[in-house]
Parts: structure tokens; C-alpha cells; sequence
């Protein structure tokens, strides 16, 4: 991803997982990767649901706990890549 620094890959904890961890400029971006080869049951980034949601929120405060990193004082923001078929997607800040 251009101008991201990539820190983590699939990145696992007890009940979540980050799909990405970069870092661009002074903000830490947690990255959620979804495809979908047809739109017959919707689009790749609605699936990134509110139940979806707060296991990343989770996975996140976790990550920043053992990077002793204070979410109160760190930029960090969750954007989510949606790739469907052909279509690629980089939504910025898709939810707080």
C-alpha cells in the first residue's frame, strides 16, 4: 500500500484477528482485507458488520497493549480493503 509501512501481517489474539497492521506517517491503520468473488450475497465490505467490528476494535487494544502503545495517545484509525472481483476498494477511517 503506497506510503504504509507494513508492521504486521495477520495478526491473531484470543477472539480477533488484523488482517494488517501498517503505520502511515504519525498514524497506526489496521487494515481489514475482504474479497468476494460475485455480489451474490453482497458487497465485500459489508461484511464487515458491527459484530465483525468490535473483535477488530478488540484485536486492536490488544495490539497496542503489548506494543505499549496508549490508544489515547496514538492516531490509529480501521480501514478496510474490499476487493470484489475486479473492483478494488481502499476505504480510509471505514469505521471508529
Amino acid at each position: 500500500m503506497k506510503g504504509y509501512r507494513i508492521l504486521a501481517r495477520n495478526y491473531r489474539v484470543r477472539g480477533g484477528e488484523l488482517d494488517i497492521v501498517a503505520r502511515k506517517r504519525d498514524t497506526l491503520v489496521f487494515v481489514e482485507v475482504k474479497f468476494r468473488k460475485s455480489d451474490r450475497y453482497g458487497k465485500a465490505d459489508e461484511f464487515v458488520d458491527s459484530r465483525k467490528q468490535k473483535r477488530l476494535k478488540l484485536a486492536a487494544r490488544m495490539y497496542m497493549a503489548v506494543e505499549k502503545l496508549n490508544p489515547e495517545h496514538t492516531n490509529h484509525r480501521f480501514d478496510v480493503v474490499a476487493i470484489d472481483r475486479f473492483h478494488f476498494r481502499h476505504i480510509k477511517n471505514a469505521f471508529s
